[in-house]
């Protein structure tokens, strides 16, 4: 399937091209253990895609939280008094 050192890093366009465009080809699906193979492929890779997905959803579930918490310390007196003291300097 991938060579990927880490499940971090993601597929190579050759793997997505493979995928898209080379499937039928790779496997004979009129046959039982064509199909078996390329249920087992298919299975594989959605596996990979959905651990991307999660990690993609993790990271932005983090980012809006930051994102808050910018929010919040931009609206106190401590953000004020900090931007004023720096043009005042």
């Amino acid at each position: 399937m991938s060579n990927n050192p880490s499940p971090d890093i993601p597929p190579h366009p050759d793997e997505i091209n493979g995928l898209v465009h080379h499937f039928i080809e790779r496997y004979d699906l009129w046959q039982a253990d064509g199909c078996a193979a390329a249920r087992e492929y298919l299975l594989t890779c959605y596996a990979r895609i959905d651990g991307h997905y999660e990690q993609l959803r993790a990271w932005a579930e983090h980012m809006e939280q930051a994102r808050q918490l910018a929010a919040s310390f931009m609206q106190s007196s401590a953000y004020h008094d900090l931007v004023l003291r720096a043009f005042l300097i």
